[in-house]
This record gives structure tokens, C-alpha cells and sequence, in this order.
């Protein structure tokens, strides 16, 4: 009977720790899968050269998707002016966590005390690179110059079959004594 008195509660400690490694393996995971997202996030923002209203929006819907937050909880802050190359883009990210802990119950923690945000400080490069006055035009003509001529491969192509010539493909194979053959 003394041994059985001793092993439960002992049972109900192991249980409730196996229980703590469940659940952070879960937290572990969402948090993986919130920072992969971050991540393309600085990838886009790094492009555009700042913090816009429409990547945030978009980074903030993923985020309620993966944590299971509200979105009002999801903080972005971050450049919103553009910046050039080489600027630097700083933005910061803060979303609350919650179950923290499986059975926290358990351990006498109160479920509106059960959570912790996650804070991620970024920054990066810009690649941005405005386009100039005078290449956006010269872009615009060499456009409509190409629009107006048909450069495919497959026109070139046809054209010299129908003449009866080669159509540029491979090379002819080379005759036994290591001269192509024309």
C-alpha cells in the first residue's frame, strides 16, 4: 500500500511534465513557422525598400493563422518612408503566445497569466532603386520598338526551314575522319 501511495502521485508529476514537453514542442512550433514567415516578410519589405500597409496586413493575417491570435494582438511597426540602397529597413514584430503552458493549472498558474509575446527585432538592407526619369522612357520606347517585331525563336526557326536550310539546331555529326559534314 506504501508503494502505491508514493507512485501515483509520482505518475501524476511525470504525466504533467510529459504534458509541458507536448506543448512546448506545439509553441516550438508555431514559433518556427511565425519566424519563417517574418522572414519572407524582410525578403519583401527588402525589395520594396519599407514597411507598406499591404505587406503588413498580409504578414498579419499569416500570423493570426499560425499562432491562433486575434488580430488587433499582432503588432508591426516599422520604416515606412522608403529607402534607397544601401539604407537600412528596421521593423519589429510582437504577437502574444498563448497556452504557454499545458497544464498550468497544475502548477497554479492562472490561464489569463499563461501566454508570453514573442518579439522579433529586424532589420536589413534596402535594394531598392528608383528609376530614373530618362530610363523609365528609353524603357518605354525599346517596349514598344519590340512589340512591333516578332524576335521568337520559333518564327526565326520556321522562316529557315521553309528556305530549305538548316534550322539552327545541332550542329551536323562529324563525318568518320573528324570533318562535319555540309
Amino acid at each position: 500500500m506504501k508503494n502505491l501511495i508514493t507512485a501515483v502521485p509520482c505518475i501524476v508529476i511525470l504525466l504533467a511534465i510529459l504534458m509541458e514537453f507536448v506543448q512546448m514542442e506545439a509553441v516550438y512550433s508555431k514559433v518556427i513557422r511565425a519566424e519563417a514567415a517574418i522572414e519572407n516578410f524582410r525578403q519583401e519589405v527588402r525589395a520594396e525598400g519599407c514597411v507598406t500597409g499591404a505587406r503588413e496586413t498580409s504578414l498579419r493575417r499569416e500570423l493570426v493563422k499560425i499562432i491562433g491570435c486575434r488580430e488587433k494582438e499582432v503588432e508591426i511597426g516599422g520604416t515606412r518612408e522608403r529607402t534607397e540602397r544601401p539604407g537600412r529597413i528596421r521593423f519589429r514584430v510582437l504577437f502574444p503566445v498563448k497556452p504557454a503552458l499545458g497544464a498550468a493549472g497544475f502548477w497554479g498558474i492562472p490561464s489569463d497569466r499563461n501566454r508570453f509575446r514573442y518579439r522579433a527585432d529586424r532589420s536589413c538592407i534596402s535594394e531598392y532603386l528608383p528609376e530614373k526619369k530618362e530610363e523609365r522612357k528609353e524603357k518605354e520606347g525599346k517596349d514598344r520598338e519590340e512589340s512591333h517585331h516578332d524576335h521568337s525563336y520559333s518564327a526565326v526557326r520556321n522562316h529557315a526551314s521553309d528556305d530549305g536550310e538548316s534550322d539552327g539546331g545541332s550542329p551536323p555529326a562529324p563525318s568518320e575522319n573528324g570533318r562535319r559534314n555540309r
